[in-house]
């Protein structure tokens, strides 16, 4: 007769049976595989319209404003490092992305410089033209990673005090 128990690993690295299986560390994993998705998904989309943008096509919202949903959204993930089973390992992630609330605020604050930056130096280091669209598109990106990284630290916070 077989054994119907799957082993696999914890996310201590070593060898658990799946029948005395920790909901916590399921939680945690799958949480990490959306977040990699997202992260891969969101470079996709960086690539695609720096792409399209420096062939000179034009493209409507995703020449205009996708890169400024986007990428903040993408930096959000890395400083948190929420792709990542290692965690937080560089020293702006450890700074930065202690919180959401720190990597949020910090992420929206830079962005939002850059965009006054164009007003002020429209051929500067960031060349372009301000818009309050853009600074929307920044704010939108960064929002919805923090009400679900919220919502995931929350989730996963509550799984663990209930497996106590």
């Amino acid at each position: 007769m077989t054994d119907s128990r799957i082993n696999d690993v914890g996310s201590d690295g070593h060898f658990r049976d799946s029948h005395h299986a920790d909901p916590y560390d399921d939680e945690q994993a799958m949480s990490r595989r959306a977040w990699l998705v997202t992260y891969r998904a969101l470079l996709v989309v960086i690539l695609g319209t720096a792409a399209l943008n420096m062939l000179g096509l034009r493209a409507g919202f995703l020449t205009n404003h996708a890169a400024d949903v986007v990428v903040p959204a993408w930096l959000y993930i890395v400083f948190r490092g929420l792709y990542s089973s290692s965690g937080r390992t560089t020293r702006i992630q450890r700074a930065l992305g202690s919180s959401p609330e720190l990597a949020a605020s910090s992420l929206l604050v830079a962005s939002a410089i850059t965009e006054f930056s164009q007003r002020v130096w429209p051929r500067g280091l960031f060349p372009g033209r301000f818009d309050w669209w853009d600074l929307a598109a920044f704010s939108v990106g960064l929002a919805v990673c923090f009400v679900l990284d919220k919502r995931s630290q929350h989730r996963t916070h509550r799984e663990s005090a209930a497996s106590i």
